[in-house]
């Protein structure tokens, strides 16, 4: 793979800058799937990001594409692409740090971001594959009912496993209801946290990595980013959801699904601990869905 890669570099370096020569390559660590690496150019003198993606190759054309949606849509900081292959892309460098959940004005920031994402619609609910929507779901409860059962597939059937996906698929049926009034597919993010929010001084530079993007409901993506950055800290995420209602109307539909969306959230790191096989993650996420089960549904259910 690495062969590979360092082919492609030099490659996808050679399209987009003839005259180009590189000088530094750095990777950065925290990408689960793909590899991410700044690229340090002479002639011209610029740094540039390599994203290379090596089993799902269609997320370099849905990266690309996402990020040209957000570009035309809205006014969100986002990379440019620069070039493109069957599985790489070649973006532009955002400057800037992961956000810091202690700056009042940052976080805020953070939320109206997330609020302007959320305004661009799709026709259908669904994963995002290359530049479309498929499998295509009418109704958003149908949709979650199929990712899950999906994830459900990459834990192993073993001693309490069984009764703890048979719990979240339970939880999810019975929430059939209160999902009916989700009527408007919009881009979620699906993983947008600290290290995928650049900012610098005062301002957010950028949103990056939508790999995970689909179409759905936009109270998803904002359950896990509180459950991410403000797992302890409500003040703070109570300054996030005000600058997400500086833009966007957020009301007690958020709170009704919410408890659910928790669930569905560490459902779905647990399968991806499973799929890395991390087995301090397989133990760290399965702690943390119990105890939101128990705490938000009823101790008997597990």
């Amino acid at each position: 793979m690495e062969q590979e890669m360092h082919g492609l570099i030099a490659k996808g370096i050679r399209s987009v800058y003839p005259h180009a020569t590189i000088v530094r390559q750095q990777y950065f660590s925290q990408g689960l799937m793909n590899k991410t690496i700044l690229l340090t150019l002479k002639n011209p003198p610029q740094e540039v990001i390599f994203r290379f993606y090596p089993k799902e190759h269609w997320k370099a054309k849905k990266e690309e594409f996402v990020y040209g949606l957000i570009k035309r849509k809205t006014t969100v900081p986002v990379p440019t692409c620069l070039g493109s292959g069957k599985n790489y892309l070649i973006l532009s460098k955002v400057e800037g740090a992961g956000l810091h959940v202690g700056n009042t004005h940052l976080v805020a920031q953070a939320g109206e971001v997330l609020a302007k994402i959320h305004s661009i619609r799709f026709p259908a609910f669904g994963w995002i594959v290359g530049t479309a929507v498929k499998p295509a779901f009418k109704a958003w409860y149908d949709f979650l009912l199929f990712d899950t059962k999906e994830k459900c597939k990459k834990i192993p059937a073993k001693r309490g496993t069984a009764e703890l996906k048979k719990t979240v698929l339970n939880i999810l049926k019975e929430s059939r209801r209160l999902l009916s009034d989700v009527r408007n597919p919009s881009l979620v993010h699906k993983d947008y946290h600290v290290p995928h929010i650049l900012a610098k001084g005062n301002t957010i530079k950028g949103i990056i990595d939508f790999e995970w993007a689909i179409a759905g409901d936009p109270c998803l993506d904002i359950t896990k980013a509180c459950l991410w950055m403000f797992p302890s800290d409500p003040a703070m995420e109570k300054i996030f959801l005000r600058g997400y209602r500086r833009t966007k109307t957020l009301g007690k539909e958020f709170d009704a699904r919410r408890p659910l969306y928790k669930v569905l959230t560490l459902f779905s790191a647990l399968s991806l601990a499973y799929e890395r096989n991390h087995q301090g993650w397989i133990k760290k996420n399965t702690k943390a869905l119990q105890k939101v089960i128990h705490d938000e549904y009823n101790q008997d259910r597990i």
